[in-house]
């Protein structure tokens, strides 16, 4: 049988269709994944696209109701090629006078090879994917060749059928010899007696919790995380333990356009998405890899179900712990001029932030996105940056807040005197000991 192969975009046409004891279930569903299904196009049948449509705000294209031929035309759309994903939320038990229609858009689906999710689980499943939200090369078979020319198979004649059948019937009624007298059942044939005890049960289950991961933000400070962490458990614990961990890393070259252009609503759905697929990979808990990012923490929280580690109050207890009042902030030019981060310390942690001259803050920042983000490393930016730093110092300073993730890979502690928070570090051990209560 052949095959050839075609290209389902990365953003992905999703179909959404839900017959009537099931709608509730797809809406609450829709609304749970909002942030995901807002980066792709929407299509839906009659009623449930109009609810999903109001209560989610967003835009849903339209086709007819499912009686009034909608899963023929989105049949249709898959046959052409306009249709990549499909969330049909069908109900088993209840007869509807399209059935002959639900069958033919659930067989297409399969002719035409597009992820297709007709329950809960299978939809939660489809959607925390990573491959939903890159390009993908399906696999199609060539139905063509075998329906113009049919192989002579037991199972297209009429004998092989009443052959076919016969088999089927004695395979469910072991009960029964081939010509229809009973014989004793084998040991095979009969259920196995249930185990007890611990074999029925996990022998086995890890008292660790499990730390969720957004990194790519960039991969550079990504792989440090990645080692602070496992290095810390593996000190804490002893022998080899490592972390258990999982990361869903985000293509930063993606984002850094929408956050120079400030398109934060953008980057924030982009974060929801990475944080769902984290939340339901098992983690307990939410480690944002990325000082910057930390400007939407508070409403990527809102929108998950499992708590973040903020990266902000893990570096101003430290600070805290040291005494220290005043504090230098160095960071992209969107944590050092924005004041979320500032007000943060502020407001809840009694700190006070000195910023930068704004010549220092170009310095800085452009050594970030045109160097460290790569991983490159020079001589020259090390020393802009320590000459920056005697400036905060000479502004009243009295610490300096590394407040990006890749600062740490250039500013050491042993080459000056004033105290650094390396914040990279200071949030895995924040998650080791999290991880480890």
């Amino acid at each position: 049988m052949t095959h050839h192969r075609e290209l389902l975009p990365e953003v992905k046409r999703i179909a959404l269709i839900a017959h009537d004891n099931r709608k509730q279930d797809l809406l609450e569903w829709a609304k749970f994944n909002r942030g995901t299904l807002a980066l792709h196009q929407l299509f839906g049948t009659g009623t449930t696209r109009r609810i999903i449509r109001k209560v989610l705000d967003m835009e849903v294209y339209c086709f007819q109701s499912g009686p009034l031929g909608g899963d023929q035309q989105i049949g249709a759309k898959i046959a052409e090629g306009e249709i990549d994903v499909l969330i049909f939320f069908w109900d088993p038990l209840e007869p509807h006078p399209h059935d002959v229609d639900v069958k033919a858009l659930l067989r297409l689906s399969v002719v035409y090879n597009i992820p297709t999710a007709c329950n809960l689980a299978t939809a939660d499943f489809l959607i925390s994917s990573p491959l939903l939200h890159s390009e993908y090369h399906r696999q199609l078979i060539d139905y063509r060749a075998r329906i113009q020319n049919p192989p002579r198979t037991p199972s297209n004649s009429r004998n092989g059928q009443r052959r076919l059948f016969r088999r089927e019937w004695h395979r469910r009624n072991p009960c029964h010899g081939e010509r229809g007298t009973h014989v004793k059942p084998s040991r095979s044939a009969t259920m196995p007696e249930p185990k007890s005890g611990l074999s029925q049960r996990r022998r086995w289950e890890s008292w660790m919790k499990t730390i969720g991961l957004l990194g790519g933000m960039t991969c550079e400070s990504s792989v440090e995380y990645y080692r602070l962490i496992n290095q810390g458990v593996r000190e804490k614990l002893g022998g080899i333990h490592s972390a258990q961990s999982l990361m869903y890393s985000i293509d930063f070259g993606e984002i850094e356009p929408e956050m120079e252009t400030e398109r934060w609503d953008l980057v924030l759905e982009r974060l929801v998405a990475g944080s769902v697929a984290v939340e339901r990979g098992g983690a307990d808990f939410l480690v944002i890899c990325t000082n910057t990012m930390h400007k939407l923490a508070d409403q990527v929280e809102e929108r998950i179900g499992i708590p973040i580690l903020n990266i902000i109050d893990v570096t101003a207890k430290a600070v805290g712990a040291a005494g220290i009042g005043t504090v230098g902030l160095l960071g992209t030019r969107f944590t050092m001029t924005q004041d979320f981060y500032r007000r943060r310390l502020a407001e809840k942690h009694e700190i006070e932030t000195v910023i930068p001259s704004e010549q220092d803050v170009s310095m800085i920042h452009r050594v970030i996105m045109e160097e460290l983000t790569i991983g490159v490393i020079s001589p020259e930016s090390k020393m802009l940056y320590w000459e920056a730093i005697r400036r905060l110092q000479s502004k009243g300073a009295r610490g300096i807040i590394l407040g990006c993730t890749e600062i740490p890979l250039l500013v050491k502690q042993d080459e000056g005197e004033i105290p650094l928070f390396d914040t990279t570090l200071l949030h895995a051990q924040a998650a080791v000991r999290l991880a480890l209560e």
